[in-house]
């Protein structure tokens, strides 16, 4: 779900940020979909080296060399800080650790700005929905697996 996210946009100059980024095959892909600069926060020390090693493998591949500028740094949501505005924010990260940090991604996020997530149930979207209402996002999409348990929804910070 996340990367039909991705790709059903148009990312050309628009810089994002992958929270939780894991392998970082999403932050990968959005570079590889005409970002300009794309930025993955992962927590796990390990799974922070192996991102690293994909973004160099794709960086050596000749269709794409030059263009694969992500930037993988470890920790948790602090690792915001510093880092530029977001126009497209996404995580796909289960819910109540979206819940505890949306404060801090909001916060990262530019005007306008899309916070995409996934990650979580299909019952937890209610929830979801009146957090994001409290940081100034409304709802302008979402999703649901086929299996029909998991989700993925699209807010916009006004």
């Amino acid at each position: 779900m996340m990367v039909g996210n991705i790709l059903s946009r148009d990312l050309s100059g628009k810089t994002v940020i992958d929270m939780g980024t894991g392998t970082g095959i999403l932050a990968i892909l959005a570079m590889m979909h005409g970002a300009d600069a794309a930025y993955g926060i992962e927590i796990d020390p390990a799974a922070c080296v192996n991102a690293r090693e994909n973004v160099d493998l794709n960086n050596s591949r000749p269709q794409y060399e030059g263009k694969v500028k992500v930037e993988i740094l470890e920790g948790d949501a602090s690792r915001l800080a510093g880092l530029p505005g977001a126009d497209v924010f996404l995580a796909n990260i289960n819910r109540n650790v979206i819940l505890a940090d949306m404060g801090r991604y909001v916060a990262a996020m530019n005007p306008g700005a899309e916070l995409i997530l996934s990650g979580f149930y299909t019952q937890d979207i209610p929830m979801l929905e009146r957090a994001a209402a409290l940081h100034g996002l409304s709802m302008t999409s979402s999703r649901t697996a086929d299996d029909g348990e998991w989700a993925s929804v699209v807010f916009q910070l006004k």
